[in-house]
């Protein structure tokens, strides 16, 4: 969860974000890592 709450900002500004910047496409990875673990 806590690498959604450093993106979540992120996504009410620009999602295209994680297109452009290969850091924010690694982030947006990890978080659905975080959440499919959540989820089992």
């Amino acid at each position: 969860m806590c690498v959604f709450n450093s993106v979540c900002p992120l996504l009410e500004v620009d999602n295209g974000a994680f297109y452009r910047e290969p850091a924010a496409m690694k982030l947006a990875e990890r978080i659905i890592e975080e959440c499919a673990i959540m989820a089992n």
